[in-house]
């Protein structure tokens, strides 16, 4: 089975970041798995006409379950961490839970968040640090294909709290461009119904369409062992099933 797994700290992560990418996997005959570390409860971003703080979590997942099946993934995973609290989790334990996971599946394809977890999130830092750390210390029972750390070109000039978010476009080793289904991209993002304020506030969706800045995927590739990949030019295709 050629599959293919999206690792992320929230619902909502995976669809603004690789949702593009899912869709076309999923059409390439991948069958793609989404693990989300929490359910978003503690977001502070989320629409207060629309849901209670106490119902935040519940209606996230089911808004990620949503998500997911507008992107044809296979399954969604949870960890049940508490959002906010990735930081202060045993890393020895999540690292070991997480493998579970992947080592139940074995997915050819990784993806996830690159090292500064493209807006600075602590969530996202941390899961990152949870691959990095399976990845180098031999925790899986096979080898995938490849590594792929989600970023976004740096020189978009975007900002998190002062700090520039995404990678140099020379670490940058993949460009996806979703153009063909940046319809359907928009469509998983909007069933995140919780987040729709910021999603329109930050300028990802407008009149309900992807904005045209925000049409290509940006990914620095790593192998299976998580080590960088050289590569004489930008990988722009997606890998084709075995």
């Amino acid at each position: 089975m050629n599959r293919a797994i999206g690792i992320f700290a929230h619902p909502d992560d995976e669809a603004i970041i690789i949702g593009g990418t899912l869709i076309q996997l999923a059409e390439m005959g991948w069958e793609t798995h989404l693990i989300c570390a929490t359910k978003g409860e503690a977001s502070t971003a989320y629409d207060r006409d629309y849901v209670k703080k106490e119902d935040l979590g519940p209606v996230r997942e089911q808004e990620l379950l949503r998500a997911a099946e507008l992107m044809g993934v296979a399954k969604v995973h949870f960890l049940d961490y508490m959002d906010a609290t990735l930081v202060d989790q045993d890393e020895i334990e999540a690292v070991e839970k997480l493998a579970a996971h992947l080592n139940a599946l074995q997915p050819e394809l990784i993806y996830t968040f690159e090292v500064n977890g493209i807006s600075h999130h602590p969530d996202h830092k941390t899961v990152h640090r949870w691959m990095m750390k399976l990845l180098h210390e031999g925790k899986l029972n096979y080898a995938p294909q490849a590594v792929y750390l989600a970023t976004v070109d740096n020189r978009a000039g975007r900002l998190k709290n002062g700090l520039l978010m995404g990678s140099p476009i020379e670490e940058i080793t993949t460009i996806i461009d979703i153009e063909r289904v940046a319809d359907q991209k928009a469509k998983a993002i909007l069933a995140h119904r919780t987040q729709m304020k910021m999603l329109i506030n930050n300028g990802l969706i407008v009149d309900g369409a992807l904005q045209r800045n925000h049409r290509h995927e940006y990914f620095i590739k790593l192998d299976g062992s998580g080590q960088p990949v050289q590569l004489k030019e930008k990988e722009t295709q997606l890998p084709a099933t075995r």
